[in-house]
C-alpha cells in the first residue's frame, strides 16, 4: 500500500475496536462486522486492499478482543493509567502482533501516528517491546484463556520482531516513520519538500525539552514555484516491492485425552477363608451331629443349585464344571466388585426375608397346637433358611465370576478397538503430514516461480520508467534554458527602460521644483497685502474675536449639560442593574435552601427505609437460621434414634442367632454379615464426607 489513506482507515478501525471495548463490557452484543459493513459506504475513497485489510481487521478483532483486553489492563497495571484511549491501544496491540509483518513497519507507524498523545502511545509501546514487564502484567491474564504455544508462536514473537526494528529509542523510530516519510510527497511543492526533509530531527520524549525556535518569515510571491510532473514526483518515492503471501499451517490433530486408569475393585476377606476352618473341635458332640446333619443337607441343596445355575448361564459348549472345581471356584480369593448400592439392596432383602419368616412364624404359632408339631416345624423353617442361605452365597459367587469373566472380555474388546482406532489415527495423521508436506512444497515452488516473475516484471518497469524520467528531464532542462534566455532578454529591455524613465523622472522634478519656487513667492506677496488690508479675519471665518468667544462659551455649555445627563443616565442605569442583581442572589439563595432541605430530608428518609429493610432482614435472617438450626437438629436425633435402634435390633438378632445356631459355620456366617455390614456403613460415612467437603467447595 503506497498511498494509504491513513485516516480513513483508522477511524473505521477505530469504530470496530471500540465495538470490541463496548463488548468486552458487556455493554453491547452488536456483531463488529455489521459496524464495520455500517462505515464502509461513508469512505468511498478506500481501496479494495484497504478494505480487505479492514474487514480482516474487524473479524480478527471479533476473535481477539480478550487478548487485547489483557494487554491493556497489563500496561493499566503496571504504569498505573486509567481507562483513556481504550479503543486506539486495542488497535496498537492489534496491528502490532498480527499486521506488523503484512504490512510493515512505515505503514503501521502512519497508521499509529496521531492516534493518542505521542507520550502515551510510546509508553504503551515501551511497554509492549519490553518482554519482562509482559511476563509479569500480561502473560499471566493471557494464560486464563490462550495456550502457551499460541502466545509465543503469534503474539511474542511478532512484538520481539517488531522491537528488533524499533531499536532502543521508540520515540524516535515512531517520529522517523511518521514525521519523516521515506521520500517527499507528492502533495507538496518541490520547496517545501527539500525544507520538510533539511528539518533537523526532533529530541526523543526523554530528553529535555529545547526552547521553540521561531521560524523566518517566508516571502509569499505571486507566482508559485514550477512543478514536475506528477510521474516524476512518484518516481521519487521507493517503491517497495509487494510481500509474498504467508504460508498458513493448519493446527494438527489434537490427540486423544488419556483415559483414566481402570478402578480396581475391592474384594472380601471372607472369600480368603477356607471351608474346612469353618468348624471348631471346641463345640459338644450333640452340637457336632446336628451341625454335620445340617451341612449334609445344605451341601446337597448347593449342589442341586449350582448344577442349576451352572445348566443356565453356562453355554452348551463349554464343559460342564465338576464338584472339585466349583469347590475351588468357590475357595479361591476373587476380586468381587460390590457397589454400596448392591450391598444396601442384599440388606434389604435380608430384612424383608426376616420380617416375612417372623410373620409366618407368629402365624404358625398361633396356629400350631402342639408344642412337638411346632419344634418339628421350626427346625424345618432352620434348615430351610440355612439352605436358602448357602444357595444364595453359591450364586452370589458364581455371579461375581461371571461379571469378572464378561468384564474381562469387555475390556479385552475395548483395548483391542482401541488399538485399531489409534492405529488407523496414526496411519490418517502420518497420510495428512504427507499430503502437507506435497501441498507445501508446491506452494514454494509456486512462490518461487512468482517471485522470479514478479522481480523480472519489476526489472522492466523500472528500465522502462528510468527512460521515461531521463526523456522528461532533457525535455525539462531545454524548456528551463529557453526561458531563462527569454527571461535575460526580457530583463535586459526592462532594464534599457526603467534608465529613460529615471532620466524623464529626473528632468520634471526640476521642472516641477522651479514652479514651486516661483508658486511661493507670489503667495508669500499676496498674503503681505492681505494682512495690510485686513482681510485674514474674513479668509479665517468671517467672524470677529468677540463672536468666536461667544460661540465657544456656548459649546462649551452644551457640551457641559450632555456630560451631566449622560452620567445621570449612567447612575440610573447601575441602580437597576444593583437592584436585578440583589434580588437574583435572593432568589438563587432561597432556591439552595429549598434544595438543600429536600436533599437533607431525603437523605433521612433513605437512611431510615435502610435501616428498616437492614432490620428486617436481619431478623428474617435469624429467623431463617434458627429454623434450619431446629431441622438439623432434628434430622440429627432421628438418625441418632435410628441408629440406636438399628444397633438394638442388630444386638437382638446377634443373638438370636447365636441362640439358634451354636455351630461354627453359623459363627462364621454371622461374623460375614457383620463385615459386610461395616462395609456399608463406611461406604456411606466416605459418601456423606465427600457431599460436605463439596458443599463447602461451593
Amino acid at each position: 500500500m503506497l498511498h494509504m489513506n491513513t485516516k480513513e482507515v483508522w477511524s473505521v478501525l477505530l469504530c470496530a475496536a471500540e465495538a470490541a471495548t463496548r463488548k468486552i463490557e458487556g455493554e453491547s452484543m452488536v456483531a463488529i462486522d455489521a459496524i464495520v459493513e455500517e462505515q464502509l459506504p461513508h469512505h468511498a475513497q478506500l481501496t479494495t486492499s484497504e478494505v480487505k485489510l479492514i474487514r480482516s481487521a474487524a473479524f480478527d478483532l471479533s476473535r481477539f478482543a480478550t487478548l487485547c483486553d489483557a494487554a491493556f489492563q497489563g500496561y493499566c497495571t503496571c504504569c498505573k493509567r486509567n481507562g483513556s484511549h481504550k479503543a486506539a491501544m486495542y488497535l496498537v496491540v492489534y496491528l502490532l502482533t498480527f499486521q506488523y509483518s503484512a504490512l510493515g513497519e512505515s505503514t503501521v507507524c502512519e497508521l499509529l501516528g496521531g492516534c493518542m498523545p505521542h507520550h502515551l502511545l510510546c509508553e504503551y509501546v515501551q511497554f509492549l517491546f519490553n518482554k519482562d514487564l509482559m511476563t509479569q502484567f500480561t502473560v499471566p491474564l493471557w494464560a486464563t484463556t490462550y495456550d502457551d504455544k499460541f502466545m509465543q508462536q503469534q503474539v511474542l514473537t511478532p512484538l520481539a520482531a517488531a522491537s528488533k526494528d524499533a531499536g532502543g529509542d521508540v520515540a524516535e523510530w515512531l517520529r522517523k516513520h511518521i514525521a519523516s516519510p521515506l521520500g517527499p510527497s507528492p502533495d507538496l511543492p518541490s520547496g517545501e519538500a527539500t525544507a520538510a526533509s533539511a528539518r533537523p530531527p526532533r529530541r526523543s520524549i526523554t530528553a529535555t525539552a529545547p526552547k521553540k525556535e521561531r521560524r523566518p518569515p517566508q516571502l509569499h510571491t505571486s507566482t508559485r514555484p514550477r512543478l514536475p510532473p506528477r510521474e516524476v514526483r512518484e518516481m521519487a518515492l521507493t517503491v517497495p516491492e509487494p510481500r509474498l503471501p504467508r504460508i498458513k499451517d493448519a493446527p494438527l490433530p489434537s490427540r486423544p485425552w488419556a483415559t483414566k486408569a481402570l478402578t480396581k475393585p475391592t474384594g472380601f476377606t471372607f472369600n480368603q477363608h477356607d471351608a474346612s476352618h469353618a468348624t471348631t473341635a471346641s463345640h459338644n458332640a450333640a452340637a457336632a451331629d446336628a451341625s454335620s446333619s445340617t451341612t449334609n443337607t445344605a451341601t446337597q441343596a448347593s449342589a442341586a443349585a449350582i448344577a442349576a445355575t451352572s445348566s443356565n448361564n453356562v453355554p452348551d459348549s463349554a464343559p460342564r464344571p465338576s464338584s472339585a472345581q466349583l469347590r475351588r471356584m468357590l475357595n479361591a480369593s476373587r476380586t468381587v466388585p460390590t457397589t454400596t448400592a448392591a450391598l444396601r439392596r442384599e440388606a434389604c432383602m435380608r430384612d424383608r426375608q426376616r420380617i416375612y419368616a417372623e410373620k409366618v412364624l407368629t402365624e404358625m404359632e398361633m396356629a400350631a397346637c402342639d408344642a412337638r408339631e411346632y419344634e418339628l416345624w421350626r427346625q424345618a423353617q432352620e434348615e430351610e433358611e440355612e439352605r436358602k442361605r448357602e444357595m444364595s452365597v453359591v450364586q452370589r459367587h458364581l455371579d461375581a465370576v461371571e461379571t469378572e469373566e464378561r468384564m474381562r472380555t469387555q475390556r479385552a474388546y475395548a483395548a483391542e478397538a482401541r488399538r485399531r482406532r489409534f492405529k488407523n489415527l496414526r496411519t490418517k495423521y502420518q497420510e495428512e503430514l504427507d499430503d502437507r508436506k506435497l501441498e507445501e512444497e508446491e506452494m514454494l515452488r509456486l512462490q518461487e516461480r512468482s517471485v522470479r516473475e514478479q522481480r523480472t516484471q519489476q526489472l522492466l518497469d523500472r528500465g522502462a520508467a528510468m527512460e521515461r524520467s531521463n526523456a522528461a528531464k532533457a525535455a525539462l532542462a531545454a524548456q528551463v534554458r529557453r526561458e531563462w534566455e527569454y527571461l535575460r532578454a526580457v530583463a535586459q529591455e526592462a532594464e534599457e527602460e526603467l534608465q529613460t524613465q529615471q532620466a524623464l523622472l529626473i528632468q520634471e522634478i526640476h521642472v516641477m521644483r522651479q514652479r514651486i519656487r516661483e508658486r511661493q513667492a507670489r503667495m508669500g506677496e499676496e498674503r503681505r497685502r492681505a494682512v495690510e488690508d485686513g482681510e485674514e479675519d474674513a479668509a479665517l471665518g468671517r467672524m470677529s474675536l468677540a463672536e468666536l468667544r461667544e460661540a465657544l462659551e456656548r459649546i462649551r455649555a452644551e457640551d457641559a449639560a450632555e456630560v451631566e445627563a449622560r452620567r445621570e443616565y449612567v447612575t440610573a442605569t447601575r441602580v437597576r442593574a444593583k437592584e436585578e442583581r440583589d434580588r437574583l442572589e435572593e432568589e438563587c439563595a432561597s432556591a439552595r435552601e429549598q434544595q438543600r432541605q429536600r436533599r437533607r430530608l431525603k437523605r433521612a428518609q433513605q437512611t431510615q427505609h435502610r435501616a428498616v429493610v437492614e432490620e428486617e432482614r436481619a431478623s428474617k435472617e435469624t429467623a431463617r437460621m434458627i429454623q434450619l438450626h431446629e431441622k438439623l437438629e432434628a434430622k440429627r436425633q432421628e438418625a441418632r434414634e435410628a441408629q440406636r435402634a438399628t444397633r438394638e435390633a442388630e444386638r437382638q438378632r446377634r443373638n438370636e442367632l447365636l441362640l439358634r445356631a451354636q455351630d461354627g459355620t453359623s459363627m462364621e456366617r454371622g461374623r460375614w454379615n457383620h463385615y459386610e455390614a461395616g462395609l456399608v456403613r463406611r461406604s456411606k460415612w466416605e459418601q456423606q464426607k465427600m457431599l460436605q467437603v463439596a458443599q463447602q467447595q461451593i
